[in-house]
């Protein structure tokens, strides 16, 4: 199988489609062309795995300024896509919003170097769990060439954030310098060397008990789970 879809699609087709899994497709190239999106709005739950020629995952168009469609996605979990270059072929900027999306895992996809666009990852209001692993990622939100300002990201729900096996990873973002994370629990980094360490300006959401970073991030590989400091506000600002 080469392509999921026809090349047209009738105006209602699909559109109460909300579970979708593509397992062992060996041809397949991309998943979801842009000219499906729309038939698409309502899907909560993609799972992608063992597809190896997999390239792009969502095909972004040139966007059109005024338009705007909002995705239910939920659930994104991509595993074992070996010559996946993009999940987001470029930045949608408003075209389409993916702002529900609350869980997203992705193991083993050694092609890729980035997991957001900048204009997604900025509108990622309701994320509670990133899980990257095994990834050949440089940095976990690319660089915007149309951002006039410093980009300052916030995630208010973000639960879970885990890093594991990321031979390549850089930094979290290019050029950032404030990375918002209220409502932490758990961060799990793991085999990151080359990540740059970040700077915890506080740990307490109702005060500012000094806490030593070299306590929670080393030189050597390590596993952090900020339960154990019952954390409960943190800022990473480089």
């Amino acid at each position: 199988m080469k392509s999921v879809w026809h090349n047209q699609l009738g105006p209602n087709s699909f559109n109460k489609l909300k579970h979708l899994e593509t397992k062992f497709c060996d041809k397949l190239l991309n998943i979801f062309p842009s000219h499906v999106f729309e038939n698409l709005l309502n899907l909560e739950t993609i799972i992608v795995t063992n597809c190896p020629a997999l390239e792009v995952l969502f095909e972004v168009q040139e966007f059109k300024i005024g338009a705007c469609s909002q995705m239910q996605l939920r659930n994104l979990s991509l595993e074992h896509l070996p010559n996946l270059k993009h999940i987001w072929s470029r930045n949608p900027y408003g075209s389409f919003r993916f702002q529900n999306l609350g869980q997203l895992k992705v193991v083993e996809c050694k092609s890729l170097d980035h997991i957001f666009p900048l204009s997604v990852a900025q509108e990622l209001l309701y994320l509670q769990v990133l899980h990257i692993e095994e990834c050949g990622v440089e940095t976990i939100v690319a660089q915007d060439e149309m951002a006039d300002t410093v980009p300052i990201l916030v995630f208010p729900k973000l639960t879970s954030l885990s890093l594991r096996s990321l031979a390549q990873l850089r930094s979290f973002c290019y050029g950032l310098h404030t990375f918002g994370v209220p409502f932490l629990r758990d961060l799990d980094v793991y085999h990151c060397d080359q990540l740059e360490l970040f700077e915890q300006k506080s740990l307490n959401y109702q005060g500012n008990t000094p806490v030593d970073p070299e306590a929670l991030f080393s030189f050597e590989k390590v596993k952090i789970n900020l339960n154990i400091l019952n954390a409960k506000h943190v800022i990473f600002d480089r």
